[in-house]
């Protein structure tokens, strides 16, 4: 149950934000997100930015493909954690459903609009803009590299 209440979080959380965006991208595109607001300045920001593609906005335009790999994902990882719900540990399991979560958000953004909102622009690093769909999913695969890397071994030994 906390996974699922997680899950619809974490989606409404990103759904929410990258609406307020896209609203305020509208009213101000020309004026105020033509230059990235300040969250934590010198490291921190909001902007607005369509990413017509995968990661990154490599292989741009290819929408049906990206959801339909969202959703056979999101269906696969999500049987495999409801079926080994008791076995799995906590890492593994918050793991595979924050990246079932940004799976979901990114698909979603894809299904209605043919694009990925992207909005939170980190200083500093060469790295493009991203949301927290993609937090999730990052986050989510690294957890369960983790868990894979250093404790599934010790669990079968």
């Amino acid at each position: 149950m906390f996974y699922a209440l997680m899950v619809i979080a974490l989606l409404a959380a990103d759904q929410f934000i990258k609406r307020i965006l896209q609203c305020i991208s509208k009213l101000w595109a020309a004026q105020s997100l033509s230059a990235p607001i300040d969250v934590i300045p010198g490291f921190l920001a909001f902007t607005y930015a369509e990413n017509r593609g995968a990661a990154f906005g490599i292989m741009p335009d290819m929408q049906p493909v990206f959801i339909i790999m969202s959703i056979v994902f999101a269906i696969i990882v999500s049987i495999y954690l409801t079926k080994r719900q008791h076995s799995l540990p906590v890492l593994a399991q918050l793991g595979g459903w924050l990246a079932v979560t940004g799976a979901i958000g990114n698909m979603i953004d894809r299904a209605l609009r043919a694009y990925v909102i992207d909005f939170i622009y980190a200083y500093g690093i060469n790295f493009p803009v991203f949301n927290l769909a993609d937090v999730c999913l990052t986050l989510g695969a690294i957890l369960v590299v983790i868990y894979l890397l250093f404790f599934s071994r010790r669990a079968h030994d």
